[in-house]
């Protein structure tokens, strides 16, 4: 096997005896596997080298590669152009290839950076002692390389890396970077992708002072300080804050798909009398496995740790109480149909377990999901309860306080033109469907009814909010519902009619409101 090396500086002396010859079974003896990933990758540690270790076979790959813009050639002639400029890459220090039974081999080798963390898990806060010094430095990083023609493409926190005992930042994988003249589009793409991979992990404030910076240190790189002013800040902040709400859109919605799918997120699990189904990761085993043992009984809802039973039709609600929280299951007696069995994304279940995906994903709080299972004629659907009280118990507490009822509508209004603002429909946004916690965090459930789409319409818009003032009855005043109301309509991204808003909703309140008397 004849292997073509090609080498950044003198890198030639730095391996192992051996590896330069047969690099796969050096590393599989001695080199440690950090991860596995697309692009038949698979990354390793060995020694002080981080090494990539790629295999083409499909003609598009390989036509890449010979055409000299694969994923592992781009980020190669980057890495070294912007280690030369001084940005902080990890060293480059070698690539090699061979191409054997019409496949091609490729290893990427880089210096391993050791005792560093990724910005998603340090979550800076301004009361952490250091916290701007490190978000200034992460603005001249990326300034620098977005002033050396570099858009990243895939700046996401776990690309950026904090060598704590260096004080610096590290930017790693340019497999979809491109080099070239960059306009302000492409530059905007890159804040983009990084202000939602923050989200809101990440405090306002920093993320305000961090594109400050970005702006004022792209400025100096560039030598434009004297044409630079604080409109290049307000307008880049409002372009990108405009350009969050769709990106942040299109990756719910992919991601969201991915909840049928083993992946970091959601994996497989097999259910109650035989039936399949999903849990999320990170949940406790042992409370998965004695929802799934609790539900494979016949008459589960006589258990003793069963504390709520609700049974309406076909559909039971019930509370089950274990040690390691309250968790709630919805459960039903049903049959697929024609069309959902021609159509899976009709059914009940799936509705419900990808609308709790994305309303995660989407940062809009809801009540946890921590399984959903179906059988061949039910499905139940379980998730940890948050919430003590629903909203018009948690408002009628709070009579003899006025401070915490206004704190409770103007959450309230938050939560609803988030939900809007993100194309969400509830279907059943009522009072019921709301839960308050102990500490006043307000919890959306009920998902049955929820559309998505990437605009919320009018009339879905009107159906919400006039449900949950009809169901809220005699709770909130007409002052209350006014200040609900302006809270609403001042949080909105768009702009729309306000009193012709104000108007269809509370006529469709009163009819709402006669039909629940009747």
């Amino acid at each position: 096997m004849k292997i073509s090396w090609l080498f950044y500086k003198d890198g030639g002396n730095v391996f192992q005896p051996g590896f330069l010859e047969d690099p796969d079974n050096c590393l599989n003896s001695n080199a440690q596997l950090l991860k596995s990933s697309g692009y038949h990758r698979f990354i390793y540690r060995l020694d002080d080298k981080l090494v990539k270790a790629f295999t083409f076979s499909n003609f598009i790959e390989k036509l890449k590669w010979k055409r000299g813009f694969s994923a592992p050639q781009k980020e190669w002639n980057i890495m070294k152009a912007l280690f030369k400029e001084g940005i902080s890459v990890p060293e480059p220090i070698a690539i090699g290839h061979t191409e054997e039974n019409g496949k091609i081999k490729v290893w990427l080798i880089s210096r391993f950076i050791p005792d560093c963390v990724t910005y998603d898990e340090m979550r800076p806060d301004w009361k952490v002692p250091g916290a701007k010094e490190q978000v200034e430095k992460l603005a001249q990083l990326i300034s620098g390389m977005h002033a050396a023609f570099v858009v990243h493409r895939d700046l996401h926190a776990g690309n950026l890396l904090w060598q704590a005992n260096e004080k610096k930042w590290y930017l790693t994988d340019f497999q979809h970077a491109r080099r070239g003249f960059c306009t302000r589009v492409q530059l905007e793409e890159d804040l983009t992708q990084l202000q939602h991979c923050l989200g809101k992990k990440v405090p306002v404030r920093t993320r305000v002072e961090f594109l400050k910076a970005y702006i004022w240190n792209f400025a100096v790189i560039t030598e434009t300080t004297e044409t630079h002013s604080r409109r290049d800040y307000h307008s880049v902040w409002h372009e990108v804050a405009e350009n969050l709400r769709g990106y942040d859109l299109s990756q719910a919605r992919s991601r969201s798909r991915r909840a049928f799918k083993s992946n970091r997120d959601f994996a497989p699990l097999k259910v109650w009398n035989s039936g399949k189904g999903f849990m999320r990761k990170g949940e406790s085993r042992l409370l998965v496995e004695d929802v799934c043992a609790l539900l494979d009984k016949r008459e589960w809802q006589n258990e003793k740790y069963i504390t709520r039973f609700e049974r309406k039709g076909n559909s039971c609600f019930a509370i089950y109480d274990h040690p390691q929280g309250k968790v709630a299951i919805e459960s039903e007696q049903t049959s697929l149909s024609l069309l959902e069995k021609l159509l899976p994304f009709k059914r009940k279940d799936r509705r419900i377990w990808r609308a709790a995906a994305r309303l995660t994903i989407l940062h809009i709080p809801c009540e946890r999901s921590l399984l959903i299972g179906r059988a061949a004629r039910s499905y139940a659907y379980a998730y940890l309860v948050k919430g003590v009280f629903n909203f018009r118990e948690a408002f009628q507490m709070a009579q003899d306080d006025p401070v915490k009822k206004e704190q409770l509508l103007i959450k309230l209004a938050k939560l609803a033109a988030r939900m809007h603002n993100c194309g969400i429909v509830h279907g059943s946004f009522t009072c019921e469907n709301l839960s308050v916690s102990e500490d006043g965090a307000l919890y959306i459930r009920d998902f049955k009814k929820m559309s998505f789409s990437s605009n919320c319409s009018w009339f879905g818009r009107v159906d919400d909010l006039a449900r949950l003032l009809a169901s809220s009855g005699s709770a909130l005043s007409y002052c209350e519902q006014r200040l609900f109301l302006r809270t609403y309509l001042g949080n909105l991204v768009e702009d729309i009619d306000a009193r012709l808003l104000i108007t269809d909703v509370a006529y469709k309140a009163v009819i709402l409101s006669e039909e629940n008397e009747r």
